[in-house]
């Protein structure tokens, strides 16, 4: 509605500094559209839905190797095991969120992402060479994004562990367990 507001008003004579503030707005508002659409499909992309979580896995890699020059390998097993939506969904966000600090703060080179279902549960390993951490000391920088990650996974029954040192590189491992509906 704003963008159709700004054009109408565009269109109505106004005076042409005005003109061109409208017209400024006007693509502000269609980038901002742009970005949230992108985030959007990035946190949920179609393909979760449609393929399941491995062709949603596979597009998140080859995302994250195009944009940002990371080797990362993807290995899924038990691909026969249904897997729910909830955690589906949970699962993938986790993923996207794991590969996202690693490119933010991990400086690594070369990532592996294990994905591994079981009648009863899955787990999903990102394993990194990057510098690591101490997961003993506080955090300075705003981790609401694992924090979060963390709280949806438990209160699924499920599990987020992190193992890292410094200079040593990062695994994550997230475990749920499966409930015995829907399709992976």
């Amino acid at each position: 509605m704003a963008r159709l507001q700004l054009r109408l008003g565009r269109r109505d004579g106004f005076p042409k500094k005005a003109s061109a503030a409208l017209q400024r707005t006007e693509e502000l508002i269609e980038a901002a559209l742009e970005r949230t659409r992108a985030l959007t499909v990035g946190l949920s992309p179609p393909a979760l839905y449609e393929f399941g979580l491995d062709a949603a896995l596979d597009g998140l890699v080859k995302d994250i190797k195009q944009h940002h020059g990371l080797d990362v390998t993807l290995r899924a097993t038990g691909s026969d095991v249904a897997l729910d939506e909830a955690s589906r969904v949970l699962l993938f966000r986790a993923a996207r969120e794991l590969l996202m600090n690693v490119v933010k703060h991990a400086q690594a080179r070369q990532v592996t992402v294990v994905l591994e279902r079981t009648k009863g549960q899955a787990t999903l390993e990102v394993t990194d060479d990057g510098v690591g951490f101490d997961t003993g000391a506080p955090r300075s920088r705003n981790g609401f994004g694992l924090f979060s990650t963390r709280a949806q996974i438990e209160g699924l029954g499920g599990s987020l562990v992190v193992v890292s040192r410094v200079g040593g590189g990062t695994r994550v491992c997230v475990a749920v367990p499966l409930a015995e509906a829907g399709t992976g």
